[in-house]
């Protein structure tokens, strides 16, 4: 074993690496049981719009996908904070580790953004942020146009 990799800042920075891919692996965890609630939210949405039972077709084809569009929204609403937090907190381990890169100069080998500026991984880390907030938004959105979907197909089919 090397005297780098003995060495007390070698240690700490294993440890904030391993910290990023375990709060990583949970905002990924969050992130798939969501969007697998969403996609069983959107098959009894489209089942429930395939309703043609001629007593009480029409109206269960206001009511259920309504109370589906409504869970949808109320998941990704209820979901965020725990997104953001992960997000945060896997921005708290990074910063630890860069600030350990940044006061040990022999760690500067296993620092990531060794050019400075923007590289492939800080780039990286921007679009996977992005992608699982906008991921929430885009939901949102969905179930808003499906809702209206329903109540504009009830409208039209009364008329």
């Amino acid at each position: 074993m090397s005297e780098l990799q003995s060495s007390e800042a070698f240690s700490r920075l294993q440890f904030f690496r391993s910290e990023v891919q375990f709060e990583a692996a949970q905002l990924n965890n969050r992130i798939s049981a969501f969007l697998t609630a969403q996609s069983f939210l959107l098959i009894t949405y489209g089942s429930a719009m395939n309703n043609s039972n001629p007593d009480w077709g029409t109206w269960f084809r206001l009511v259920a996908p309504l109370i589906f569009a409504a869970l949808g929204i109320a998941l990704a609403v209820n979901i965020r904070p725990s997104i953001q937090a992960s997000l945060e907190v896997i921005k708290h381990w990074h910063d630890k580790q860069q600030n350990v890169i940044d006061t040990h100069e022999e760690l500067s080998a296993y620092n990531v953004n060794a050019g400075g500026g923007i590289t492939e991984d800080s780039v990286s880390t921007h679009k996977g942020r992005r992608y699982a907030l906008t991921t929430l938004t885009i939901m949102i959105g969905a179930w808003l146009v499906l809702g209206a979907v329903s109540v504009a197909m009830f409208a039209l089919g009364q008329g």
